[in-house]
Formats: C-alpha cells, structure tokens, sequence
C-alpha cells in the first residue's frame, strides 16, 4: 500500500481546515471592530497620539481636544498660569 499520498492528502485538507478557521476569524465583526478599516481601537489611539503630539501631554480620557488642529495662543508644555519650563540666561550672550 502506498501511505505517501495519503499522507499528502491528509497535509492538504489539515492545511485547508486551518485556513478556512483563519479567514473566518478575519471576516468575522468583533476582528473587524478592533483591527478594520473604520477600527475604533485605532481611530481613539490615533485622536490621543496626535494630542499628545501636538501637546506634549497626555490627553486625559474623554477631553476633547481645546485647539481644534490649529494653535490657541496657549501650550500646555510652555507655561502653566505663570510658571514655564523653559529659561533665559542673566546675561546676553556676547556678540
């Protein structure tokens, strides 16, 4: 008897059973929920980098983002009331 064919035919239907379970778990609308094109997942974790981005803060959950894409006249990481991180010397710097 000759094993090696069935041994081939068993790979291919193993092969294809895996395959099918793998393309219906990508179809499927909880795996679209996270990783599809309009994913929720990726669409907050986008509006949160791109605050945090142009802030230089972290965005606290659902607060919106104040400057709407465009400068306000206020950055959080410049000054905060009347405090800023950043210095000036005492003295110019000679020319």
């Amino acid at each position: 008897m000759n094993s090696h064919g069935q041994a081939l035919m068993e790979y291919i239907l193993l092969i294809s059973v895996i395959s099918l379970m793998f393309i219906s778990i990508l179809r499927s609308d909880q795996f679209q929920d996270v990783f599809g094109e309009e994913a929720n997942f990726f669409k907050q974790m986008r509006i949160k980098m791109a605050y945090e981005y142009r802030h230089g803060i972290s965005r606290k959950k659902g607060n919106n983002d104040p400057t709407n894409n465009s400068y306000a006249g206020r950055h959080e990481t410049y000054t905060n009331g009347s405090t800023t991180r950043f210095f000036i010397t005492k003295k110019p710097y000679e020319k």
